[in-house]
């Protein structure tokens, strides 16, 4: 039973969270193509600066990512007491960091307007995007402990409403004040996540705990020990976009910002419930296998293969019609995006690889392993991206982005091998080298042959259907034998 449960729970965590990131891809395209109508490219990349410079400073100091550990390990040894103490500390913890992070924002205001925006019109945004910052600190801490504890619904609800509710409030604001509502769309998501998570988290049956400075501080030291090295690599990737939207921004001016985000955003929105429904349910129950390497292994090709199954259609559909996703996402004026996007999904095949083997790293609390490999990423992903940037223009991004993450698989394989010695069974080697030929066959069609493009990629895609439904089809009737 121990070999197939997990399929059992993965399959519902991807509907359950698949379901929500769905309804939250369907507001952002409806909010994405709003924003572009109503501000052109250049409110669109004003957003995703906005929306990049809150993240950067927030993840500094978000230790969420440890708290979901302890609170999970907690949980798996039935000790309600030493949960409630974590949460208390994750709590304290997280007031202590986003007010320094949100002062630090404040006091910075001056010059990060004048070095991300070249405007030093833009420091009484930054400043208000300041207390954007806390909340995202705040609501990130209690998205911690409904994680930790399993409460996969109520994280559906918070993203759910979240997007709804800052997607109609950021159109709202741009149509009655235009360029300057912008930022208090962006501040609405974060209000709204904090209010939504705090009312969820209340109720979860598991409150903080009072308990003394000596046992918070015991308690909260291991939490920031890998919640900061969890939130200093998104911090570095987040970094890593400001200073590649700073260099478009100078090197090809605002409009070409707006069309390196377009292509960002339907990457990153796209493959987010299939990493959701992992970061949701894997990482939990990761933590409670990882000192059995063979229990490991197994949840870890489980895991592996139900990605690839879910995503690799929309791998091969969103490449074949690129140009038509983003005229419909957005305008015409955006079509020097496609390029991008292309390259992004070629990289987001390795990405996805890639993504539950660094989650062994965090559950085996090996946070300096887990952060060299995010380190290497962010560098070399920069590095190629600047330096091919007047050469290849807006390609570059794309192209350091699929290079970035072809290394960055290869090091983190590396690294869990010291702690698993078998990784992926043949099935997850043949998925991953199958579905990059194919991109990487759509790549060479439509360079060579574009007029054959179109029917090519949907031949391929239909193809990558039917196996991805037969998978799934012999998934469930393996379920279904193993009901009692």
């Amino acid at each position: 039973m121990m070999s197939t449960t997990p399929y059992r729970t993965l399959i519902r965590s991807a509907s359950v969270m698949g379901g929500a990131s769905a309804i939250s891809i369907i507001v952002a395209i409806v909010v994405s193509k709003g924003l572009s109508l109503l501000t052109g490219p250049y409110g669109v990349g004003l957003a995703g600066l906005y929306a990049s410079l809150v993240a950067a400073f927030s993840n500094v100091a978000n230790i969420s990512g440890g708290g979901v550990r302890f609170i999970a390990e907690a949980k798996a040894n039935r000790d309600r007491a030493t949960a409630a103490e974590i949460v208390a500390a994750l709590r304290s913890a997280s007031w202590l960091l986003g007010l320094t992070a949100g002062t630090a924002t404040w006091c910075l205001r001056g010059q990060l307007a004048l070095w991300i925006f070249d405007d030093p019109n833009q420091s009484a945004a930054i400043g208000w995007l300041s207390l954007a910052v806390l909340l995202a600190i705040l609501a990130a801490s209690r998205s911690a402990q409904l994680n930790g504890l399993g409460q996969i619904n109520d994280l559906a609800k918070i993203t759910i409403a979240g997007s709804v509710i800052s997607g109609a409030t950021l159109l709202i604001f741009a149509r009655i004040w235009g360029l300057t509502g912008v930022v208090s769309g962006v501040l609405s998501l974060q209000t709204t996540a904090f209010a939504i998570s705090s009312i969820l988290a209340n109720r979860s049956g598991l409150r903080a705990t009072s308990v003394p400075f000596r046992v918070s501080l015991q308690r909260a030291w291991p939490i920031m020990r890998l919640g900061l090295a969890f939130s200093a690599s998104i911090t570095l990737a987040n970094v890593s976009q400001l200073v590649v939207r700073s260099a478009i921004n100078h090197r090809l001016g605002p409009e070409a910002v707006g069309h390196f985000q377009a292509a960002w955003s339907i990457s990153m929105t796209y493959i987010g419930f299939i990493l959701a429904a992992m970061a949701v349910d894997y990482y939990p129950r990761l933590t409670a296998t990882i000192a059995d390497p063979q229990t490991t292994a197994r949840l870890l090709n489980q895991q592996t293969t139900l990605a690839f199954v879910a995503a690799c259609p929309i791998f091969l559909a969103l490449f074949a019609l690129a140009p038509w996703t983003i005229k419909l996402l957005y305008t015409s004026d955006f079509l020097p995006s496609v390029a991008i996007l292309r390259w992004q999904i070629l990289g987001d095949v390795f990405k996805l690889a890639a993504w539950p083997l660094g989650f062994v790293l965090l559950a085996a609390n090996r946070p300096r392993a887990y952060l060299l490999a995010e380190v290497a990423w962010n560098v070399i992903y920069v590095a190629i991206t600047l330096g091919l940037l007047d050469r290849f223009g807006l390609d570059a991004t794309g192209i350091g982005f699929a290079i970035s993450y072809i290394l960055y698989l290869a090091m983190v394989y590396r690294l869990v091998r010291t702690h698993i010695l078998t990784l992926w069974n043949r099935a997850n080697r043949l998925a991953v080298t199958c579905v990059s030929l194919l991109i990487i066959a759509l790549f060479i069609v439509n360079h060579s042959y574009p007029a054959a493009a179109l029917s090519t990629g949907i031949t391929i895609t239909g193809l990558g259907s039917l196996i991805s439904s037969w998978s799934i089809y012999h998934m469930l009737r393996q379920r279904k034998r193993e009901m009692p």
